[in-house]
């Protein structure tokens, strides 16, 4: 009974993690002169926790978007790049995805 009981608790804390990884979220906002890309979490009704946990933004005329094809096991990678430095983004989304994402990126930064 009491290896029941910790199975039971297990699954439940795996169970919290699933759902609550649900809530990670990502925006992207292009403006005229830069890209700023918020990652963190989606807040929910009733609760004070959510928001970005961290922000980076690039000069839009810099700003590039690269899609990195897998090799091996590793799946794509989607990356906003400018300056030397760059973010990951859609790390939770399916290849397909990511390159529909990829190419909605490149058609909004090339516009002017």
């Amino acid at each position: 009974l009491p290896f029941a009981g910790l199975e039971i608790a297990v699954l439940l804390y795996c169970t919290y993690r699933v759902a609550d990884s649900g809530f990670r979220c990502e925006v992207v906002s292009l403006s005229e002169s830069q890209v700023v890309v918020e990652k963190g979490r989606q807040r929910r009704c009733g609760s004070e926790r959510g928001g970005p946990d961290s922000c980076v933004r690039f000069p839009r005329a810099w700003a590039r978007v690269e899609l990195l094809a897998h090799t091996g096991w590793y799946p794509d990678r989607l990356l906003i790049s400018a300056s030397g430095s760059h973010v990951e983004l859609g790390e939770f989304l399916g290849e397909s995805e990511k390159k529909e994402l990829a190419g909605q990126l490149k058609k909004l930064l090339a516009k002017q």
